[in-house]
């Protein structure tokens, strides 16, 4: 099939940056959020210290940033929703190159611009977007596409490509441990493309190399290696097994509150899926092993999380699909193509399946709109504190949202209700200023 004019990518990189600036538009001028407190707070004091985490590359972005913008948190979020529309760019140049360099015969640009348009819009991981920590895994998963990319040049002949490759995949995993799982998928890549084992085994040895090396840093500087229980062990299978049909289900699944309503629709979702698998087969043989390969990198990019698991009654949880989402997003661009042969077929088809995603996106999004105007409205009810104080009453989340479920000391500092000092002091109880929180609003808790 005739490759498609690099003015196509163009023209889709500059509607992705654009669609992503709408529908996080509203998010761009919100507030903090709980870690976010914490977080900005400690960063501007110039203290790197994350304690049982190492995620450097974050942190960094934030402080640098903090040198420019102070705590306005609108421009925080304005390059959370840049740095996504970044990623979903990288989405749409990777996809191009792999399934080129997989021998996938279909329409390749539509496919990838397909999965970039997906992956914008992908409601799963709207969490990392909006909240300003979730930086981080933006970044690392930003990285790990660029390590992708010029690993998969690197194939093509282009030698001095595999140096940047590395480098890259150092920084992925400098903003999130899910990085760890690349090597896995460079090796499953390779084989893919018609690579033999031994070809595969020697093209991943420096990437394993340079995992080792992160492991022996975590265990240097880190107080635990665990890194305070992100890696859990010790627990049966049942445990791993149920956190793996967990995050498999939210891939293509919608929380909700009800689990039975979880499991049911999660049922219906993979029926439908084994359904379209099938069907797939059935009318494009040759580019079924295609859609597996993505299956497997899918399921392979889901391993570093199956430790933590995921929230299947909120949206909590969002920024461990990130990465993942990149694959279910091609997975689903694929089927779509495969099924859907004519144009208007595929339109009906891509607008069946952008509806929902758009509808389930601006209610997130919503949702921590609500929650950030309550969460500013509050905060400004405090007075000027001049002692050591204590804050009760404030709700974790609103909905979805996370409220001040940590933070919220810090976030009386930020809103310049009290000094640092007195937010650090610890005394009792009766010995301090207490501070309900009431509808929507901290009063001032009288003592009887």
């Amino acid at each position: 099939m005739k490759p498609f004019p690099d003015r196509f990518y163009s023209r889709c990189s500059i509607m992705l940056v654009l669609l992503s600036l709408l529908v996080y538009g509203k998010a761009i001028h919100l507030p903090f959020f709980s870690d976010d407190y914490a977080v900005m707070l400690r960063l501007s004091r110039g203290d790197f210290d994350t304690g049982i985490f190492l995620r450097p590359l974050g942190d960094f972005t934030l402080y640098l940033q903090y040198q420019l913008c102070g705590f306005n948190a609108a421009w925080y979020h304005l390059v959370n929703v840049l740095l996504h529309a970044g990623c979903a760019v990288l989405v749409l140049y990777v996809t191009r190159e792999l399934l080129g360099y997989i021998g996938y015969q279909g329409p390749a640009g539509w496919v990838a611009a397909l999965a970039a348009l997906l992956y914008t819009c992908n409601p799963m991981i709207a969490e990392t977007v909006i909240w300003i920590v979730g930086r981080g895994i933006i970044l690392s998963t930003s990285c790990m596409l660029l390590s992708i990319l010029f690993f998969l040049r690197t194939r093509a002949g282009k030698k001095w490509m595999r140096l940047p490759s590395l480098i890259f995949f150092a920084l992925a995993l400098s903003g999130y441990e899910t990085a760890l799982v690349l090597p896995a998928l460079l090796f499953v890549m390779v084989l893919s493309g018609k690579g033999k084992l031994t070809k595969a085994m020697v093209a991943v040895l420096p990437f394993v190399a340079v995992v080792l090396a992160y492991l022996l840093l975590r265990v240097l500087l880190l107080p635990e290696f665990s890194g305070g229980g992100y890696f859990r062990t010790g627990h049966g299978p049942a445990f791993y097994a149920y956190n793996f049909a967990a995050l498999l289900t939210r891939c293509f699944t919608p929380p909700a509150a009800d689990s039975r309503n979880f499991s049911i629709m999660g049922a219906v979702v993979f029926v439908l899926l084994a359904a379209f698998f099938v069907l797939y087969r059935r009318r494009s043989p040759v580019s079924f092993p295609v859609l597996m390969i993505f299956t497997l990198l899918l399921i392979l990019s889901l391993l570093p999380v199956v430790t933590v698991g995921i929230s299947t009654r909120d949206y909590e949880g969002g920024r461990f699909l990130y990465q993942p989402a990149v694959f279910s997003s091609v997975l689903i661009a694929l089927l779509l193509m495969g099924l859907l042969r004519s144009a208007r077929g595929l339109m009906t088809g891509v607008s069946v399946m952008l509806a929902p995603c758009l509808a389930l996106l601006l209610n997130v999004v919503m949702q921590w709109n609500t929650a950030g105007s309550l969460l500013d409205a509050a905060m400004r009810s405090l007075p000027v504190i001049e002692r050591p104080f204590l804050l009760e009453g404030a709700p974790g989340k609103i909905g979805t949202a996370y409220f001040l479920r940590n933070g919220a000391r810090e976030a009386v500092v930020i809103y310049g209700k009290t000094s640092v000092a007195l937010m650090e002091t610890t005394v009792p109880a009766g010995a301090a200023e207490t501070f309900v929180y009431r509808d929507g609003r901290f009063e001032k808790k009288q003592v009887l």
